[in-house]
């Protein structure tokens, strides 16, 4: 396959999983709608919601613009793995994975290849954060880790 096909097949994947995010965010306010839309939610507990929110909204973007990446669960990953499998071809690389438990049926299958800047900057932490783009992807639509690559 050439560059440009895969760079097309990334960028057409990419808009999926965007548009399937939209679709989910729209869901889950129509369900927060439906359910404050009791007449006997006291007006407080609006006010204690939108707190909340505006909190873990202003967390998500700190991190993002941090450099840090979130799962598909939404988690934030603030630890990086390394591929210890001597036969990988990825042997001794750093990833992102998904931060839950590898028996917790929620997990979703995130998995992230750091490039060499995120590599300096996360782990041997000899970069600043301004030094490394925050969007900068290392994708590398490899399937994701299992258990037998550590």
């Amino acid at each position: 396959m050439s560059k440009n096909a895969q760079a097309l097949k990334k960028l057409k994947n990419e808009t999926d999983k965007k548009e399937k995010q939209d679709e989910e965010k729209e869901a889950i306010l129509k369900q927060i709608i439906e359910k404050l839309s009791n007449p006997n939610v006291p007006t407080g507990v609006f006010r204690k919601i939108r707190v909340y929110a505006d909190f873990e909204i202003g967390n998500a973007v700190e991190l993002s613009i941090r450099g840090f990446p979130f799962c598909d669960c939404g988690d934030v990953i603030l630890k990086q793995f390394q591929i210890k499998k001597p036969d990988s071809p990825n042997c001794g690389k750093y990833f992102w994975g998904c931060p839950k438990q590898q028996d917790d049926p929620t997990r979703c299958k995130f998995f992230r290849i750091l490039s060499e800047k995120q590599e300096e900057r996360f782990v041997h932490k000899r970069l600043e954060a301004e030094e490394v783009p925050a969007l900068e992807s290392a994708y590398t639509g490899e399937a994701p880790y299992t258990q037998q690559d550590f």
